[in-house]
C-alpha cells in the first residue's frame, strides 16, 4: 500500500489485521511509523483504536488509550476531516529498530483494521508514550519531553513553562491554543483531536501542568529514548 506524504511516496507493508475487539500482532522489528485503515473504506482509522499497547524485547514502548492516541498521530501532519481521520499514521521510532515486537490495538470498528509500518532507515531510538493522571487542584512537572498532550483542557489552569533560556511564563489554555496553531495544523478550537498539545521543539526545559478544581486530567507524554 503506498501512503502519500508532502515529500515522499511510502510503499508501506502490512504488519498484520486486528478484527473487532482485541487483538495481537507479533514481528520482529520496531517501524519507524504505523499507519492503522479501515479494510472496508480504505481510510486512515487511528482514530477508533482505543487502547494501544507496544513491546518490544520486554520493553513497554507504548501505553495509550483514548482520543490521544489519534492526538498524537497527528502531530506534524497537516491534514483535515473527521475525528477517525486525524492522524494518518503514528511514529514508533526514528528508524527502523530490531527486536521482538508486540503490538497490541483494541478497537470497536465494525470493519477489520489494516496494520502497516513503514520505515526511511535504521535506529536504536524509540518513541515512548506513557500516560499519567493529574488530579484536581494538584499540579505535575513534565521534562524531557517531545509533546505532552493534555485530555480535559477544561481542567487545566496554566502551565507554566521554562525555557532553555531561563525565561519562565505562566500560559493560559487560549495561549497555548495559539501557541500550537502557529506550529501546526489543528481543530478548529485549537486542539489535536480534544486534547491541548504542548510541543517541544528542543526549546523547553520544563513546565508544570496545574489543575483545576473541576477535576482531574490526564496527560499523554512523548519521548524519545534509546532502545
Amino acid at each position: 500500500m503506498k501512503i502519500y506524504s508532502p515529500t515522499a511516496i511510502y510503499d508501506m507493508a502490512l504488519l498484520g489485521q486486528a478484527p473487532t475487539g482485541t487483538s495481537t500482532i507479533n514481528i520482529d522489528f520496531i517501524p519507524e511509523n504505523i499507519a492503522v485503515i479501515d479494510s472496508v473504506t480504505g481510510l486512515p482509522a487511528l482514530g477508533v483504536v482505543t487502547q494501544l499497547s507496544i513491546v518490544s524485547a520486554g520493553q513497554q514502548i507504548a501505553n495509550l488509550t483514548g482520543a490521544r492516541i489519534a492526538g498524537f498521530g497527528r502531530i506534524g501532519q497537516f491534514i483535515n476531516g473527521a475525528a477517525q481521520l486525524l492522524g494518518s499514521w503514528l511514529q514508533l521510532a526514528l528508524g527502523r529498530v530490531n527486536g521482538s515486537t508486540t503490538i497490541t490495538i483494541t478497537h470497536a470498528n465494525v470493519a477489520t483494521l489494516q496494520i502497516f509500518g513503514v520505515s526511511s532507515g535504521f535506529s536504536n531510538d524509540v518513541v515512548n508514550y506513557v500516560e499519567t493522571s493529574i488530579n484536581a487542584n494538584a499540579n505535575q512537572s513534565f521534562g524531557n519531553f517531545e509533546g505532552l498532550i493534555l485530555s480535559t483542557p477544561a481542567n487545566v489552569d496554566r502551565v507554566n513553562i521554562t525555557f532553555t533560556d531561563g525565561f519562565n511564563d505562566d500560559f493560559s489554555v487560549p495561549e497555548l491554543k495559539a501557541m500550537v496553531s502557529s506550529l501546526q495544523n489543528t481543530n478548529a478550537d485549537g486542539l489535536l483531536n480534544g486534547g491541548l498539545f504542548i510541543p517541544n521543539l528542543g526549546n523547553i526545559l520544563n513546565c508544570v501542568v496545574y489543575i483545576n478544581a473541576l477535576g482531574n486530567c490526564v496527560v499523554g507524554v512523548k519521548r524519545i529514548v534509546l532502545k
